[in-house]
């Protein structure tokens, strides 16, 4: 899930709706709490590597499990890789490390190079 997918969000083939603006905007309001947590996997484990499988599992999670049990046009504006439970999950997460502590915890070990 990176920027590199916006353009073609809108302009190319990467969206599954008639509404490529609207799932553009949504990606957008759902990268922001996925950054926060692969950034805080990134920090709190010192490798790359957990936020490799974690983008592969939210991947195969969404495409595997989510579009087997929804149907419909609005399949991918709700329960889609981008959809608003995805959005909300990530939401949930960023927010729960950040009022935990661990994400603040996980920045200042970083900052002191462990």
């Amino acid at each position: 899930m990176g920027a590199l997918s916006l353009p073609l969000i809108v302009w190319g083939d990467y969206t599954l709706t008639a509404w490529p603006w609207l799932t553009a905007g949504l990606f957008m309001a759902t990268i922001v709490p996925v950054s926060v947590v692969f950034g805080w996997l990134r920090l709190a484990t010192g490798s790359i590597w957990p936020v490799v499988l974690a983008h592969s599992s939210h991947n195969v999670f969404f495409q595997a499990v989510f579009d087997a049990w929804f149907a419909g046009p609005l399949e991918p504006l709700l329960a889609g890789e981008v959809g608003v439970f995805s959005c909300v999950a990530y939401s949930a997460v960023a927010l729960w490390l950040w009022r935990s502590g661990r994400l603040a915890r996980a920045m200042a070990t970083a900052r002191a190079g462990r």
